[in-house]
């Protein structure tokens, strides 16, 4: 069977992609001609970036050192290998790579890259927290903090740095808060 690959010029792209954060699409070709699209996801998270990668109804992530320099070829090799079913045999987590990120980080940052959306944060004993965000008829977006007895709204700034860094602090805030009123 002929292996799917990413063209050059895809390649190149992802150089300068791997820097950035959205939504981009990749086209996979075999010598044959079959063809296949990738969508990626890339979110800069604070040390390190979070590449998702939806091909057909698969869809795989890896989060990547911000420092590490070849971080566009890594991100090459990663979609060649969902697209051709070997993510389990790649290895290119370096040793605690996978750690530069929490789930609350990467949640969060995709919550606000997307604009839209229900995310289900975990943290230890609270097990019914929701995070809804909606987009306003002015262009704004809503973050709705919930638990079954508590809720926040917060309204994020437009810059996505700044949306991400109000959200997780609230967030921070909420959790602590539901905590101290568990214990009360």
């Amino acid at each position: 069977m002929s292996r799917l690959k990413l063209s050059n010029q895809s390649k190149q792209l992802l150089a300068a992609q791997v820097r950035l954060t959205g939504t981009f699409h990749h086209d996979l070709k075999t010598a044959i001609g079959t063809n296949v699209q990738a969508t990626t996801e890339f979110d800069q998270c604070t040390s390190a970036i979070h590449l998702a990668v939806a091909i057909g109804g698969t869809r795989n992530s890896i989060t990547m050192d911000r420092k590490h320099r070849n971080n566009g070829r890594r991100a090459a090799r990663f979609i060649e290998a969902c697209a051709n079913g070997g993510v389990e045999s790649l290895s290119l987590d370096e040793a605690g790579e996978h750690e530069l990120a929490t789930d609350a980080e990467i949640m969060l940052r995709h919550a606000v890259r997307t604009g839209k959306g229900s995310y289900y944060p975990r943290f230890v004993g609270i097990e019914d927290l929701r995070l809804t965000v909606t987009p306003t008829q002015r262009g704004t977006v809503v973050a709705t903090l919930e638990t079954d007895d508590a809720s926040a709204q917060i309204l994020l700034p437009r810059s996505p740095g700044e949306a991400y860094a109000v959200l997780a602090e609230h967030l921070e805030r909420f959790v602590a808060g539901n905590r101290l009123a568990m214990t009360a």
